[in-house]
Parts: structure tokens; sequence; C-alpha cells
């Protein structure tokens, strides 16, 4: 996959209406792995979780957790009441990020949980 930015999203979609009543040109063996752009779903976004191979790490290795704000709440009563069990690991003392928080706010809840 491709992430197309500006002049060459530009000039992919100009190779494309180009080609639109050409079947078999070869932009068309390309175009399924281009994208634009797109808010919350970007190069940036995932590029994180592209990893060709196991990543392995221990439940103490975790230092934040992911979920939405509206959650965290009932996230953070969970890791509360399943830390009394001895197999599972005491989360409730990460930090909770929302993916949809600005960088600042992650920044904050990440250096004041």
């Amino acid at each position: 996959m491709s992430y197309l930015y500006e002049d060459r999203a530009t000039a992919a979609e100009a190779l494309m209406q180009r080609a639109a009543d050409d079947r078999n040109d070869p932009v068309w063996t390309l175009a399924p792995l281009l994208e634009g752009p797109v808010v919350g779903n970007s190069f940036e976004w995932e590029r994180e979780w592209r990893v060709p191979q196991d990543l392995p790490f221990s439940p103490a290795q975790v230092q934040f957790l992911t979920g939405p704000e509206e959650e965290h709440a009932a996230m953070r009563a969970y890791f509360v009441e399943r830390a009394q069990e001895p197999d599972f690991m005491d989360y409730s003392n990460r930090p909770l990020i929302d993916l949809n928080w600005d960088n600042d706010r992650i920044r904050e809840a990440l250096l004041f949980p």
C-alpha cells in the first residue's frame, strides 16, 4: 500500500483519468495499491502495526492501554477487579489513551497518569 500526498495524488488521479476508457492500461495494475490520506487512516496511523514477524513482549512490558474515552472508567474498574487474580497482570495503574485525542492530550496522559 502506498499513500499519495499532494502532487503524487494529483499525478495518480491524472493517470487514472487518462486511462479511464482503457481497462488494460498499466495504471490499473497499480491503482489497488494506492490510497490517498484519510483522516484517522493514513500511513502514519498504520505503520506501527506492520510487523512482518512475531512481536513478543510480556504483560509487564505494556506501558499504556488504548480504548474510547467513554469506556476508560469501565476499563479501569475491570483491571482493578481482575488484578486480584494471581494470573492477571495489574494494569490499573497504566495510562489509558483514546487514539482520537490530539497529540498534546496523549502526551499529557502518558506523562501524568
